[in-house]
C-alpha cells in the first residue's frame, strides 16, 4: 500500500514467495479488503493486479469503476487487452487501453490499428524511456524522464474517468 496525497496504489494477488500455495485466498482478502474500503470525496485507488485476467475470475473486478489495461508492442499483448475488455464488459465496467514502451511512430501506428480494430479505447501512449528501463534494471527510484509528460496526461484522464 502506497499513498501520496489523495492517490493511494494497492498491489493485491501477488504470491511473494515459492510454497505460499493458491493465489485464491489472497484474492477472497482482496475482494473482502476493496468491499468494505471507504474512500473520501475525490479520493482515487489504483489497483496494480497480476498481468492477465485472474483478478475477473476472483471477483476483485467489481469493486472497481474503470479497467485499464496495460498494452506492449506485442501481438499477445493485444489479444490479452481485446479479452480484458471483453470481460470489463460482462460485468459492466468501462475498459481503457494505455499502450507502453512505445518505441516509434510507426510502431504506435500498428498498436493504434489493431486497437481500433477491436474497439478498444486508447487514454494515452507511453514512449520508451532508457532512464525508465535502466531504473528498474537497477531497482533504483525513477527520476525524471521524457514519457513524464505522456504519463500526467494519462494520469489527467483517468482521474476524470474515474471520479465521474
Amino acid at each position: 500500500l502506497v499513498k501520496k496525497g489523495k492517490i493511494t496504489l494497492v498491489s493485491i494477488g501477488k504470491i511473494q514467495k515459492a510454497l505460499e500455495g493458491c493465489a485464491c485466498p489472497m484474492g477472497a482478502v482482496s475482494r473482502n479488503f476493496l468491499e468494505n474500503l471507504m474512500l473520501k470525496e475525490n479520493e482515487v485507488l489504483f489497483i496494480d493486479a497480476e498481468a492477465g485476467v485472474e483478478h475477473f475470475g476472483r471477483g476483485i473486478v467489481s469493486f472497481v469503476d474503470v479497467v485499464i489495461a496495460i498494452v506492449e508492442p506485442s501481438f499477445e499483448s493485444i489479444l490479452l487487452a481485446e479479452k480484458i475488455n471483453s470481460f470489463a464488459k460482462q460485468v459492466n465496467k468501462a475498459c481503457y487501453v494505455v499502450m507502453n514502451k512505445i518505441k516509434s511512430k510507426e510502431e504506435l501506428e500498428i498498436l493504434l490499428n489493431e486497437i481500433s480494430k477491436r474497439n478498444l479505447k486508447s487514454i494515452g501512449a507511453i514512449p520508451y524511456d532508457e532512464k525508465i528501463f535502466f531504473s528498474c534494471l537497477k531497482g533504483e527510484r525513477l527520476e525524471k524522464c521524457s514519457a513524464e509528460k505522456e504519463v500526467e496526461k494519462i494520469w489527467k484522464c483517468i482521474k476524470e474517468l474515474s471520479l465521474k
